[in-house]
């Protein structure tokens, strides 16, 4: 993993632990820590590595499988209203290396976002982009 990946707040793996990035220091350091209890500072990023999107993470963060859609494929689908937006999340993805794929609706259901995700921290990086607020349960 690399620190010009992160952004503050992202969750990531410290050896054992699942915890927040709250500092970043590239190329080789980031100050980790959750809810000011276990900080780390200046860990190394070696040590660093990131949480995968499981489908336990999607149900404990409000997503809920779709089972209109499941009917139809043998894909599953995971959906999300957030404020004024719809998140979807799809299992599968057009690129190597990546198991989920992600869409994005506003409002008017006009797509707004797509990418192809694998870990948590990309979940959050585009979600924050996106100026779409997402308090993650790990």
């Amino acid at each position: 993993m690399k620190a010009n990946e992160l952004m503050i707040g992202n969750a990531v793996n410290y050896f054992s632990l699942e915890i927040m990035v709250t500092a970043i220091k590239p190329p080789y350091f980031v100050d980790l820590g959750t809810d000011g209890k276990t900080i780390v500072t200046n860990a190394s990023i070696e040590f660093v590595s990131p949480i995968p999107i499981t489908e336990e993470f999607l149900g404990k963060n409000g997503f809920v499988l779709d089972d209109d859609i499941e009917e139809i494929t043998e894909e599953k689908f995971y959906l999300l209203k957030l404020d004024k937006f719809t998140i979807t999340i799809h299992e599968g993805s057009n690129t190597i290396r990546r198991d989920w794929w992600i869409h994005i609706d506003n409002e008017d259901c006009c797509t707004i976002a797509s990418a192809d995700i694998q870990y948590v921290h990309q979940l959050q990086n585009l979600l924050s982009i996106m100026n779409i607020k997402f308090d993650i349960v790990l």
